[in-house]
């Protein structure tokens, strides 16, 4: 350590300094050295022992939800349900597109308060090329409140993960029943002339609470 002025005199004078990059739970050993114009002595070996560092908090679980139920927002023949919508296993929710419009559903899912890293899992494909909108709905201000992202969906299956845009849903962003939407939207052009089937075989939210 650096070097202190300990004043002048003969009586006992008190000294400190502030140590720093010390490791946990260890000993270290120190003395006090004073040193004058006569010469310098030495004091006795001391010690002491630094505190356990203590352990990181373990994470948050992860928890995986699957949709309730599924509400057609455009679109028609709707055949499959939430249950299809669970594991990528072939089984589809499908919805068929319907005059002058794109086929567009939403899951319904339940979520704790203040749920954080929140990710969007899908699995699915199109009879036709379209883009797919993928949106987490928050419940805000009396009203539903889309995020997400988009991409191109073909005639092959495609899985989009994509993490919510805000890492942290408080709990007065639920509805009160403690719900969450995620929507699926295919958009396109030249629709309008026929129509074509929107097939989704995995529709996943996970979250940490």
């Amino acid at each position: 350590t650096a070097p202190q002025t300990a004043g002048s005199g003969t009586s006992s004078q008190p000294v400190s300094t502030l140590l720093t990059g010390l490791g946990a739970n260890l000993t270290y050993h120190y003395r006090v050295v004073a040193n004058n114009a006569t010469g310098t002595t030495y004091g006795g070996d001391a010690n002491f022992v630094t505190s356990s560092v203590p352990p990181p908090p373990p994470p948050a679980s992860l928890t995986l939800a699957f949709p309730s139920g599924v509400t057609v927002i455009s679109g028609s023949s709707p055949t499959g349900n939430a249950t299809s919508l669970a594991g990528i296993d072939g089984s589809y929710y499908a919805l068929r597109s319907s005059f002058f419009s794109a086929p567009s559903w939403y899951g319904t899912f339940s979520v704790a308060p203040n749920a954080s890293d929140l990710k969007v899992t899908y699995n699915g494909k199109s009879s036709r090329s379209c883009s797919l909108s993928l949106a987490l709905y928050r419940w805000t201000t009396g009203t539903w409140v889309p995020a997400g992202s988009s991409i191109t969906l073909g005639t092959s299956p495609v899985t989009l993960s994509d993490a919510a845009p805000s890492s942290t849903i408080p709990a007065a962003e639920l509805q009160s029943s403690g719900q969450v939407r995620v929507r699926a939207s295919c958009s396109g052009t030249g629709f309008s002339r026929s129509s074509f089937a929107l097939s989704s075989d995995l529709l996943r939210l996970s979250y940490r609470s």
